[in-house]
């Protein structure tokens, strides 16, 4: 009889996939310090950082503890500092909130700063045992190639069908184990483009995108903006971005909408790099001690445009 797809996946990482790495535990906080510092950050970037992260910081009330700029500190060099702020929040939260111990349950983690649906599931399912469902970039990419989902994943209507078979896969044990062969099949076998380990997958043989050659179509792209038909020449080059020119008097008219978020975001790297010489960070609260990027503006998640900031 045919295997399952979660038991084919279950069974190959248990022979295949990553095993040994310090956030593998059925601690809640260190779960979830790993989970939060894996966002938009590869794991051989993320362990060196995690074991100091968690050598100043052991413990949830610890981290509430700690003021926002030894916080900040200890996160320098991993960037998008709003992950280290919704940290420090999220930690105050349980304290205050779940006196003290980390919540069990999907919904209840899903409440706390800087965590969706997706993370909190992967928490509840690694920390608790809980039979949830993950859906991140990797995860995206493998099932859209298995099951031959065509559409960009981003798109409300293709998400909420990802999100349907995700549930649907779900095995009755081994969630952890499920859990993590969805995310090492995704990182380390069905990578990005045309370059994913087709021959070493467990579902090759059961994969549509395999059989009908569009492995390097799925999943599919964004899909692109319709470009401006305006003209695209300026002798001073003032406003040149986006498909658009901007004349000074219309920028002075309609103000700073009607001048392009690149050029814009170019104006305020310069303007980072100036107040960064005279030794102001306007980005970070921790100051300019707390602010790996301060001296190198240009970088600065400001400059690059990260008003999430």
């Amino acid at each position: 009889m045919e295997h399952s797809f979660a038991e084919r996946l279950i069974a190959w990482q248990k022979v295949h996939g990553r095993h040994g790495l310090p956030w593998q535990v059925d601690d809640p906080y260190r779960v979830w310090l790993s989970e939060i510092m894996l966002q938009q950050t590869q794991v051989a970037t993320v362990l060196g950082y995690y074991a100091r992260f968690l050598a100043r910081f052991p413990t949830v009330a610890s981290l509430a503890a700690a003021p926002l700029d030894d916080v900040l500190e200890s996160w320098s060099g991993l960037g998008y500092y709003t992950r280290a702020r919704n940290l420090h929040k999220a930690a105050v939260m349980i304290m205050e909130e779940f006196g003290g111990e980390f919540p069990g349950e999907r919904e209840q983690i899903e409440r706390l700063p800087g965590v969706g649906r997706s993370t909190a599931a992967a928490i509840a399912a690694f920390a608790f045992g809980r039979r949830e469902a993950i859906l991140d970039g990797n995860v995206k990419r493998v099932l859209t190639r298995v099951y031959g989902i065509a559409g960009f994943p981003g798109e409300k209507r293709v998400e909420n069908r990802l999100w349907e078979l995700a549930l649907s896969l779900l095995p009755e044990s081994d969630i952890a184990a499920y859990t993590q062969g969805l995310m090492d099949l995704g990182a380390t076998v069905c990578t990005r483009g045309a370059r994913a380990a087709c021959t070493v997958c467990p579902m090759v043989d059961r994969c549509v995108a395999a059989r009908e050659g569009r492995v390097g179509e799925l999943p599919t792209s964004r899909p692109k903006k319709n470009q401006s038909d305006a003209p695209h020449g300026d002798d001073d080059g003032r406003a040149r971005r986006q498909g658009a020119v901007v004349p000074p008097s219309a920028v002075r008219h309609l103000g700073r909408s009607a001048v392009p978020a690149g050029v814009r975001r170019q104006r305020r790297g310069r303007s980072l790099a100036r107040r960064a010489r005279r030794g102001r960070c306007p980005a970070c609260v921790g100051g300019i001690r707390a602010c790996v990027f301060a001296l190198q503006a240009d970088h600065h998640p400001l400059a690059r445009g990260d008003d999430a900031l």
